[in-house]
């Protein structure tokens, strides 16, 4: 099955979202939910005055989401505050609040911190059991 990669990315007001393999398609999403629905429906719509459709669509496809970092930092601060994410990662708590509102954007060297703090933080938890 092919996998659709969509990035989405965070404003005050929802989510846009586009596709790296598609430039002339993006779509916007009020929530995270609603962005993996149209992710779907805005790439069958895009194929659907074309005579010939790629086999990958008669056959379905999957949409793997790819978060810009203010996107994925309004995403789960319900889950992890700025100060948990900041001990995970190494990242300055008000550096974090300053990316999560659009303030700044992280490097490429922030980003990967930010991302593997939160791989690892991950692989912990799976090793966890129960007793």
């Amino acid at each position: 099955m092919k996998k659709i990669i969509a990035t989405l990315e965070w404003s005050k007001d929802g989510y846009g979202i586009w596709f790296e393999e598609f430039p002339n398609v993006f779509s916007f999403a009020h929530t995270i939910e609603e962005a993996k629905i149209k992710s779907k429906e805005v790439i069958e719509f895009s194929f659907e005055d074309e005579n010939k459709k790629p086999a990958w669509l008669e056959k379905g496809f999957e949409i793997a989401i790819r978060f810009d970092t203010a996107g994925l930092l309004n995403y789960y601060q319900h889950i992890f505050t700025k100060r948990a994410l900041s001990k995970v990662t190494g990242v300055n708590e008000s550096l974090l609040s300053q990316y999560a509102m659009g303030v700044k954007k992280p490097g490429p060297k922030q980003r990967n911190k930010i991302e593997k703090g939160i791989h690892n933080l991950s692989r912990e938890l799976q090793s966890i059991s129960l007793v």
